[in-house]
């Protein structure tokens, strides 16, 4: 049997159907968990199969539709038809084609890594997956303000710097050869590329005052720019082909491709630390304007963030998480105690005591927590 099939999948952002290459799921039960940290990364994972113990699923957690590029985590394609889909990914359908040009051209060549050779997919290529699907996530916030999909960019940060972790403890951090001058000076042409084409994409905002005639020329006139810049950076990156074929250049298509995404992308973290960071930042905001979150969901959560503050070394950041959980707790409680003050039937109330039990001793295992962290501090 083949750890790899292919899967039908519904693109829910172009809404066409396709096949792509993934590796078998949990669900099926063929491999599980050795153990998890507190971050809930896995560092080892056990395979029914023992042949297969060698492949690492978190290289395999990014889905690309391979059409339009989209890419998430694999349950954004798990939708059956158009009527499943979420109502807001119509609003990234249509501002889809705001998307310049030259960036399209780094999720188009991302996409084509993943599409080759399922079974040698690498740390570098799964990272290039993980900040493509972080582009579209914030692209979409930026876009919409009525869905916050903090939550799901928390989660693409903290896969982020597990696989960060991975390439630190093989001792092959960022898996990132030193670019030699050539290289350098490529990059920093496509990153002036890019600046160019972002600065371009402001003027549209400024035509209110245009005729209509006016503001259809200069959209018109930007796509054109667009278009012609995506041009320059494949000539641009031509010159490395004509380079490595001459003298010898060794550096990988993914390395040159990371590279490229660092300058386009100034938001990428470039390391564990700085990948946890972003992860607690986006995992607070979820925290603030996630209403689907019930107590239990967001104490964790918050368990979550006090955990990888205090891995980054913030413990002004993790106590204040701490605390959020003691108080919300305790007026949990009180919730718990008014009921239980009421005339309520036996069942309820048996129900209610366990309740308060359990919550009892959640607040004395958060607040020893504290308490500990607050005498190694001091």
């Amino acid at each position: 049997m083949n750890p790899f099939y292919s899967r039908k999948i519904y693109c829910p952002v172009c809404e066409a159907k396709s096949e792509v290459q993934t590796l078998i799921g949990a669900v099926f039960n063929k491999y599980y968990p050795v153990r998890r940290e507190k971050d809930q990364y896995v560092p080892q994972w056990k395979w029914y199969d023992e042949s297969w113990d060698h492949i690492n699923p978190y290289l395999y957690a990014i889905i690309f539709c391979p059409l339009c590029h989209y890419c998430n985590f694999q349950e954004a394609f798990s939708y059956k038809n158009k009527r499943d889909i979420p109502r807001h990914y119509s609003y990234l359908r249509e501002k889809k084609y705001d998307i310049p040009d030259i960036i399209k051209e780094i999720l188009k060549e991302v996409n084509c890594l993943y599409s080759k050779n399922i079974s040698m997919r690498n740390h570098t290529t799964a990272i290039l997956g993980i900040i493509c699907a972080v582009f579209w996530e914030i692209f979409f916030l930026e876009k919409n303000k009525h869905t916050y999909p903090y939550r799901n960019i928390g989660r693409l940060y903290l896969r982020l710097s597990w696989l960060y972790r991975e390439q630190r403890l093989s001792g092959n951090a960022n898996n990132i050869k030193p670019l030699n001058e050539i290289e350098k000076i490529v990059v920093n042409m496509v990153k002036h590329l890019k600046d160019f084409c972002v600065e371009g994409r402001k003027i549209p905002f400024l035509t209110n005052n245009f005729s209509n005639y006016k503001k259809e020329q200069v959209s018109i006139i930007i796509e054109t720019l667009d278009y012609a810049v995506s041009e320059l950076s494949e000539k641009t990156s031509e010159i490395l082909d004509f380079f490595s074929s001459s003298n010898n250049i060794s550096t990988s298509p993914e390395t040159l491709l990371l590279e490229k995404s660092f300058a386009l992308f100034d938001w990428i973290p470039k390391n564990e630390k700085d990948a946890l960071i972003k992860a607690a930042q986006n995992f607070e905001a979820a925290s603030t304007h996630d209403e689907d979150l019930n107590d239990k969901a967001l104490w964790k959560l918050l368990e979550l963030i006090a955990y990888l503050y205090e891995k980054c070394e913030m413990p002004e950041k993790r106590d204040l998480c701490l605390r959020e959980i003691i108080k919300s707790s305790n007026q949990k409680r009180a919730v718990i105690n008014g009921k239980l003050r009421k005339k309520t039937s036996y069942a309820e109330k048996c129900d209610l005591e366990y309740n308060l039990k359990k919550l009892n001793t959640y607040i004395e295992e958060i607040s020893y927590s504290y308490k500990e962290n607050t005498k190694i501090n001091q």
